[in-house]
């Protein structure tokens, strides 16, 4: 029973803290058992039944009985803390972690440490990103060899798309031997790339992105940013390859990536080359031939031929593509009638529903990546 208990608290305060925290939730300390007496494990007993079962006041009621009961039982304030976040509390919460961390200055690194990453936890919880983030700054600065709270930084800066503070905390997060974030930190390297060309910075940018290309190929984002970084150093040419190579390690972000093509295709001037390509992929049977009559559609309305965009766009209704690149040429081309209530020009992420009005690459609200991408067509009218 001591150890279902254990393995319970230990869920609860969401703790990740290897092999110590098994013995620090199964009521031991320094290797030695907490001496319970009958009326301290009753509360335990009842607080972990009670959270088993979802009764999040009735466990915080007992555990803080469990408290009263003996003062100096770190574990079950931990428990306490993450019980007043989970329930809303965020106040109380943070009162508790508080004073963890402030009565551990002087007896207990490590209590400290993990009271200042709860406190970090409630600060995200409660709303307040950047209090969150600059706990966790301290705390990375003084548990050096401490991986997690990087890792933590590194989600919250990307959340708040502080690009540069991401790529800071990842990559001193993989240097202390973290759990592979190879992926994530190639794209977190590609958002900072966009961002340092966007500033001007085109030799910083080429560092990242070539970093990113060698680690995670198979990311489409990756070739975008390699795209930007060549039209920035006037090579058309090699940025529509890049994009190409997007293309075909991703299909599914062909909406975001035509559309970079197109532009650089304008920009230099090569348009009928990008009106060449879209043909020859209709013709081969592309994985991501919707998006490419999407993309002829718009191209003849905007060319003042909306007889054929009219064609192109009856054509993928009658295919049931209902994305929102179609719905947007149907409204425009009044073709109304063929969509239903269900259908949106706007796209939504696929993790939380956020709306966005273009397939974007990232998505602020949960963090997700990709995630715009492949929306999920709306039913059609039968």
């Amino acid at each position: 029973m001591d150890a279902v208990i254990g393995y319970i608290l230990s869920a609860l305060a969401g703790f990740a803290f290897g092999g110590a925290s098994v013995w620090f939730f199964l009521g031991r300390k320094g290797g030695e058992p907490y001496e319970d007496g009958p009326e301290q494990r009753g509360h335990l007993l009842r607080g972990a039944y009670m959270a088993l079962s979802e009764k999040w006041e009735d466990a915080a009621r007992e555990f803080k009985e469990a408290a009263r009961v003996d003062p100096g039982r770190e574990d079950v304030y931990f428990v306490l803390g993450n019980l007043f976040r989970r329930m809303g509390d965020y106040a109380r919460a943070i009162r508790i972690h508080q004073g963890m961390a402030l009565r551990a200055a002087k007896t207990g690194t490590d209590i400290r440490h993990k009271a200042l990453f709860e406190l970090a936890e409630d600060y995200a919880a409660a709303g307040s990103a950047r209090r969150a983030m600059d706990t966790l700054q301290k705390l990375a600065e003084s548990a050096r060899t401490w991986p997690e709270p990087r890792h933590r930084l590194a989600e919250l800066a990307i959340r708040a798309e502080d690009w540069t503070l991401a790529l800071e905390s990842l990559s001193r997060y993989e240097s202390l031997g973290g759990r592979d974030a190879k992926d994530l930190l190639a794209r977190v390297r590609s958002m900072e790339a966009l961002r340092l060309l966007e500033a001007d910075d085109i030799a910083g940018a080429g560092a990242l992105v070539k970093a990113a290309r060698q680690r995670s190929p198979h990311l489409a984002l990756v070739h975008l940013a390699d795209a930007r970084f060549r039209m920035a150093k006037d090579q058309p040419k090699k940025a529509l390859r890049a994009l190409r190579k997007g293309l075909e390690v991703q299909p599914q972000a062909a909406p975001a990536l035509l559309r970079e093509m197109e532009l650089i295709s304008k920009e230099g001037g090569i348009l009928e080359g990008f009106e060449l390509f879209l043909r020859h992929r209709l013709e081969d049977g592309s994985p991501y031939e919707r998006a490419v009559r999407r993309q002829l559609a718009r191209r003849r309305l905007e060319e003042g031929d909306r007889d054929a965009a009219r064609r192109q766009v009856e054509s993928l209704l009658d295919d049931d593509d209902f994305h929102p690149d179609t719905v947007r040429l149907a409204e425009k081309l009044e073709l109304t009638d063929r969509l239903n209530e269900e259908t949106s020009s706007r796209f939504a992420c696929r993790s939380c529903g956020k709306p966005g009005d273009r397939p974007d690459w990232f998505c602020p609200e949960c963090a997700s990546w990709d995630s715009y991408f492949q929306s999920e067509p709306a039913r059609r009218l039968s």
